[in-house]
């Protein structure tokens, strides 16, 4: 998709599809104002004074105004009321417009940015809103699709467009925002469309080929481990993982070295989960969904997407990011309840579940990344729990940290990006649930603060570095359409940890 962004108003200019947010208070009043002076104003009144279109949040009404300058399609959408109206009302109501856009087959969105909306944040937010929730509405994953439909039943058009009209807004930080969000369309895309593979077509090789493909792209440096290397290093945990299965595992490794950065900079560190299918192994799943699994590796996808944002944006520290790539799978040679593995720092860990796998592949990356790359901070990202689905929803991600700076950092960018988290504690009594009687630690604490106790297993491969953990179990994909989502996998945690970074880099952001 093609992002573009005025200052200009958008009235008596040529436009396929004209967006116009309402607001539910005076939705009359509203357009009337958006409108003023543009001779079709009467056309989208008359649809407000019809009562068909009431302004509330995602209502949409699709107004076909005629005359000179007039747009071939004039969108009313419902911002909800005045009060109420924030940034994810922005990023709801741009969403149910492009989604809207795709059914009746318009490629070309333009959308004003109102004086109604000026007050959900700053400037630069607000255009960040906008524009990703454009780009991931217009997103649809259609790879395996081959059926032909009929006229009556053609799929949807591509939005190849979205212009944003700010006329209000300070043109500078209108710009920025544009050029972040220009730099996400491919990386989200990425993510999403890793996500969407399934486990067929999607081993922990191809992982590992798609993200050297990525890399050779944008210019990151690559380094893929294979089991005989993460032998040698130590990595039994991430192994024991692997080793039911017939595809072996491969620790990717992206790494981001701007001018000025060498390889014995301490970087930022981005980790993820990246299981390209999780039966359970011997513990193995309940049938039931378990086709959901192959969203399993979603964390590493994010991952990939956010290193190849990094570089086109031209972030000017060093980031690396690590994908723990594997399948979970049950046969004769997979691990057992029961078994102890040794992780690469030399802890010590007993099986109590198989599908307690995640951990155990994030230990050792964690582990290679505190020892071999020293980072200054670490973001990690896994589909981690089922309880912190339990506890949370599909509304957030869970989160858990060491370091309270950069729990504070990240929580400031969760609302300003859409990607809500909200902090757990990792509090020393939770500890108990994860000892041993015959290893250091055991892999499963139970059901009973599950999210928790998984979180402060990984805490264990850290040391001092300060880090955060994202358990994105809830919000890494969706099964039902929302207003800037389709089915499927939602690229969670690229405009999170890509506005970390570019905090971090001393811009501008939120």
């Amino acid at each position: 998709m093609e992002l573009a962004v005025f200052s200009t108003d958008p009235r008596g200019q040529a436009h396929d599809l004209l967006a116009i947010p309402v607001l539910q208070d005076d939705p009359a009043a509203s357009v009337a104002r958006a409108l003023e002076g543009a001779p079709y104003a009467g056309a989208a009144l008359a649809a407000v004074k019809s009562g068909d279109f009431l302004g509330k949040a995602k209502d949409l009404a699709i107004v076909y105004p005629s005359g000179d300058g007039a747009p071939r399609r004039l969108a009313l959408v419902g911002l909800g009321k005045r009060e109420k109206i924030d940034l994810e009302g922005v990023r709801r109501a741009v969403g149910t417009v492009v989604r809207r856009a795709r059914a009746i087959r318009s490629s070309d969105v333009s959308f004003l940015a109102t004086p109604e909306i000026a007050h959900a944040g700053t400037a630069y937010g607000l255009a960040r809103a906008a524009l990703d929730a454009a780009l991931l509405a217009a997103y649809e994953y259609e790879t395996y699709k081959t059926k032909e439909k009929d006229d009556a039943d053609r799929p949807p058009a591509e939005v190849r467009r979205f212009r944003l009209h700010a006329p209000g807004l300070d043109p500078r930080a209108v710009a920025e925002a544009a050029r972040v969000a220009a730099a996400l369309v491919p990386a989200m895309r990425t993510a999403r469309d890793l996500g969407n593979l399934p486990p067929n077509d999607c081993p922990p090789r191809v992982f590992a080929d798609r993200a050297r493909a990525v890399a050779a792209e944008v210019g990151l440096a690559c380094d893929i481990l294979g089991p005989e290397r993460m032998e040698s290093l130590g990595m039994g945990a991430f192994l024991g993982v692997a080793c039911g299965s017939d595809e072996p595992p491969r620790l990717i490794v992206l790494d981001h070295r701007p001018p000025g950065t060498t390889v014995s900079t301490p970087p930022l560190a981005v980790i993820g989960k990246g299981i390209t299918f999780d039966t359970g192994g011997i513990s193995i799943k309940p049938a039931d969904k378990m086709e959901e699994m192959k969203f399993d590796k979603c964390g590493g996808c994010a991952t990939v997407g956010i290193l190849e944002a990094a570089a086109r944006l031209g972030l000017p520290q060093r980031i690396v990011g690590f994908i723990a790539a594997s399948e979970n799978m049950p046969s004769g040679k997979a691990q057992r309840p029961g078994d102890i593995r040794r992780a690469m720092n030399g802890t010590t860990i007993e099986i109590i579940n198989t599908d307690a796998e995640g951990r155990l592949v994030l230990a050792d990356t964690l582990a290679y990344a505190v020892r071999d790359y020293k980072p200054a901070a670490i973001v990690d990202m896994a589909t981690l729990t089922g309880a912190c689905v339990v506890a949370l929803g599909k509304c957030a991600a869970g989160l858990f940290a060491n370091d309270e700076a950069l729990s504070r950092e990240v929580v400031s960018l969760a609302d300003a990006t859409g990607e809500r988290v909200w902090p757990l504690p990792t509090w020393a009594d939770y500890e108990e649930l994860i000892k041993s009687p015959v290893a250091d630690i055991k892999n499963s604490g139970g059901r009973e603060g599950g999210a928790i106790s998984a979180a402060l297993f990984l805490k264990r491969f850290v040391d001092t570095t300060p880090w955060v953990h994202l358990d994105i179990a809830g919000v890494a994909w969706t099964t039902e359409e929302r207003p800037y989502h389709a089915k499927g996998a939602t690229g969670f945690g690229v405009r999170l940890v890509t506005e970390w970074l570019r905090g971090r880099a001393g811009l501008a952001v939120a």
